[in-house]
């Protein structure tokens, strides 16, 4: 049992898929419970995205080993995890056939074909110029209405949404020609604290639901300019849309991809993120 990186680029904006390789012991006898188990809890609890059964030592399995597999199966998609197999005979295919599990455990013939059905997976269209107006109208609108220049960082990858220091988020359902997903301003406490004096000449003690409408209010002028650049410059008429205010967000992880831009300002770190297909 190993981990290892698949390299599943197609955009600049990919990254490498976790792959964890569970190898097989003998199956055919319920003894092998006390080998299987572990291995089976091991995977699980691995930070990784992708886990992949090496069937290369199996015949047959025992039944009742056959049923631990499916559950961790369903353990595997509860995580939101893939599972797939490989080196699957032909003997332990018809057992699987023959409970009508062979589907769940997307059978691949190796690693290689594996790789192939990842790059297929994590390679989402991105219309770049729509990402570009996102980006753009959180300069313009911080600017316009904080007072307050944002300097843009490196846009990065990854397979969650919001962050452990996440105190609230404002968000919008987008769904335009080019792009569907979910747009997010995110602040910290002390930073959403001095975003608020700036935007209200107000001082708040803490967040509740009293203030937190001015991370929506915030993120709703963001989407507005994103409006007008696209509108002007690929004549598109974006629909309006409520924006929607999360107090302290769990960071969750997605099967969809989550494009980050960190911003840097006098008030502090602040982040955009824009989650695809959600």
């Amino acid at each position: 049992m190993g981990a290892e990186k698949l390299d599943t680029s197609k955009t600049d904006t990919d990254k490498a898929v976790d792959l964890f390789t569970v190898k097989m012991p003998d199956l055919a006898f319920k003894p092998a419970s006390k080998d299987l188990e572990p291995l089976l809890k091991g995977a699980l609890e691995q930070p990784i995205e992708v886990v992949v059964f090496d069937f290369s030592l199996v015949r047959a399995i025992e039944p009742t080993l056959l049923n631990l597999i499916f559950r961790f199966q369903m353990d595997v998609k509860k995580a939101n995890k893939r599972l797939f197999t490989i080196a699957v005979a032909s003997s332990l295919h018809m057992q699987f056939k023959e409970r009508g599990i062979d589907k769940a455990f997307c059978i691949f013939s190796s690693v290689d074909e594996v790789q192939k059905e990842l790059k297929a997976f994590k390679a989402p269209k991105i219309d770049a110029e729509i990402l570009k107006t996102f980006v753009k109208g959180a300069m313009v609108t911080f600017e316009g209405q904080l007072k307050t220049k944002l300097t843009p960082g490196k846009m990065t990858t990854k397979s969650q949404v919001y962050e452990s220091g996440d105190a609230i988020v404002g968000r919008m359902m987008v769904r335009v020609p080019g792009f569907e997903g979910q747009v997010s301003i995110c602040f910290s406490e002390a930073v959403f604290k001095k975003a608020y004096k700036k935007l209200l000449d107000e001082d708040i003690e803490k967040i509740d639901s009293s203030n937190s409408d001015a991370a929506g209010e915030l993120m709703n002028i963001i989407y507005g300019q994103a409006k007008t650049i696209l509108n002007q410059n690929r004549n598109m008429a974006l629909p309006a849309i409520l924006p929607e205010v999360v107090l302290a967000p769990k960071a969750e992880p997605t099967k969809g991809l989550v494009l980050c831009m960190p911003f840097t300002s006098e008030i502090g770190d602040v982040r955009l993120e824009i989650l695809f297909g959600a």
